[in-house]
Formats: C-alpha cells, structure tokens, sequence
C-alpha cells in the first residue's frame, strides 16, 4: 500500500507500460478511475493539492509511457461460421463459470459489453402474452432516452431462457445482478478484463488444438498475429454479419432496419421521434434463428 500523496508518474508507469503497449483501451480506463479518484480526493480535502500523477496529455506520464500503440478499429469478431464451435466450447465452461454464463447470454441476446455484465434479474420480464424480455432500462443503454422514449427490450429465445433458468440466484431481490463476480459479492459485476481474460484462456486451449484459435482473421495486430476476438465483436459483430447473409446462413432474410433494431442501432433523430416501440414479434424470429444458430453443433448427435 502507497499514501496517494506519495503516488508518482513513475509507478503508474512501472505497472501499465506493457499494458499500454499492448491493450487498446484497458489501460486508458485504469488511468482514468485512479485521475477521477485523486481529483475527487483532492476536491473534497482528504488530501492537500498535488499535480495528479494519471494525467497523460501534457503530463510527465505521457512523456514516460511508450508511443508503442495498439491499433484501434473494430472489435475482432469470429467469423460467423465459426461461431457455433465457438458456443460448443464455451457452454462446455458455463456449469463451472459464471463468467461463460454471462458471455453465453450476451452473444445469445447481441447485447453490449456493460448491458450484459451489469444485467439484474428483475430486467427479466414477461410480456402479454407469456414472452420471455430482457428489459433494459434505457439509461443504462448506449442511445439514451432523450433520443429514444422507452426502454430496450430484447426478446429471449429458448436457449437463453434455458441458460438462465441453469443459472444459480444469489438471493431473490431484483436488484440482484443475474451475473455476479461472487469473489468481490453478489453486487459487483464481472470486470471486462475479466471477460477477456475467459476468452484468452478459450483461445490458448484453441490454438492447441488447431493452431489458430478464436481470432478475428482480418484484424492484425502491431506484430501481425491475429487479434483475439472479443464479447462485443461475437455478440454483436458477429451476429450482424451472420444475420445480413440469410443465403450464406440458411435462414430468412431480415431487413436492415430489424437487424439495426435488434442491435439498438436507432439513433437517428428523424427515426426515434416516430418509432415509439420495438417489433418484438419480427425481433423474436430473429434471435430465435440466432439461438439455434449457436447451439447448432451442441444439438447434433
């Protein structure tokens, strides 16, 4: 343990540089919790005023850390026909780890990386006529509700009702996240390194196997290797790439505007001030045909 007054430049150096070199943003968010903490620390007078030692831009910190980046650009994806072996190995993970729970439910329903993780079970909800919903209050979603004036609603397909009634709940308040990292409590959502942490593990065990692994062949990293995919680019990348080629994938063809209501992609000022609800019965069909895509190596025989 370090008193902040003794914290310097150097340290968060010492302990992000490799990190900095090689993840796109995981250190950025590090830097920038520990900068909010020692500026509010500050504000409120539990320390005296000191030059934050996170501050990167024009700060001795961003003189230390290397120009070295990671290229930016879209999350790696798998390539849609490698997803269910993908789901096989991964549902193979979910009776031992809540964390390949909570990745299986993300891909099943094309949700963001927070909308998953930080999903309670009183989200979980039941339409007129007895559908299973995730119901997703709109500020927790990316496009906010002075854009778009209802909640997301996600259907449920088979597969992911049947996940989550084989997940164990930890109390019964709603509150309760469905997902919880039960090392830090039943309040405190899985990280997203966490994540990736589970898929690098996958991919380790993968590349044994076949020599490749589960990468997005088309991204490269600085040494030129294939990036490992990761939750966004699978649940939501994947899916939409999956779902725009009903030839390639054998299943009916949806139109753009479903695909981009399935993905919450309704942003635009002139579609949300006339769209006032979801077509969650079309949606349904959707994510019905997604869930049976991704199980369909686990129900062969």
């Amino acid at each position: 343990m370090c008193p902040v007054v003794q914290l310097t430049p150097q340290m968060f150096h010492d302990a992000l540089a490799e990190k900095w070199r090689t993840m796109i943003d995981t250190p950025e968010r590090i830097l920038s919790d520990a900068r909010q903490a020692i500026d509010w620390a500050m504000r409120s007078e539990m320390i005296p005023p000191m030059i934050n030692p996170c501050i990167v831009k024009d700060g001795k910190l961003g003189d230390l850390l290397p120009l070295d980046r990671p290229a930016g650009g879209h999350e790696p994806a798998l390539p849609p026909k490698r997803m269910p072996a993908f789901f096989k190995a991964l549902m193979e993970l979910v009776p031992v780890s809540q964390t390949a729970r909570c990745l299986a439910f993300a891909i099943l329903t094309a949700a963001r990386n927070t909308t998953a993780r930080e999903a309670t079970w009183g989200e979980i909800q039941k339409d007129d006529e007895g559908n299973w919903l995730h119901v997703i209050p709109r500020e927790r979603m990316k496009v906010k509700s002075e854009k778009i004036p209802f909640d997301r609603k996600t259907p449920l397909s088979p597969q992911a009702v049947e996940l989550l009634e084989n997940t164990p709940r930890i109390g019964f308040d709603d509150s309760q996240l469905i997902f919880p990292n039960i090392n830090k409590g039943k309040r405190s959502a899985f990280t997203r390194d966490a994540v990736r942490a589970l898929i690098k593990r996958m991919h380790g065990k993968q590349r044994k196997i076949d020599g490749i692994g589960w990468v997005d062949p088309d991204q490269k990293d600085r040494t030129g290797k294939p990036r490992i995919v990761t939750l966004h680019g699978c649940a939501r990348a994947t899916f939409n790439t999956w779902a725009k080629d009903a030839r390639g994938y054998n299943h009916k063809a949806f139109p753009r505007d479903l695909r981009e209501s399935c993905l919450d992609h309704r942003n635009e000022s002139y579609q949300c001030a006339y769209d006032r609800e979801q077509a969650l019965g079309d949606m349904r069909e959707v994510f019905d045909a997604w869930g049976n895509f991704c199980f369909s190596e686990i129900q062969k025989k």
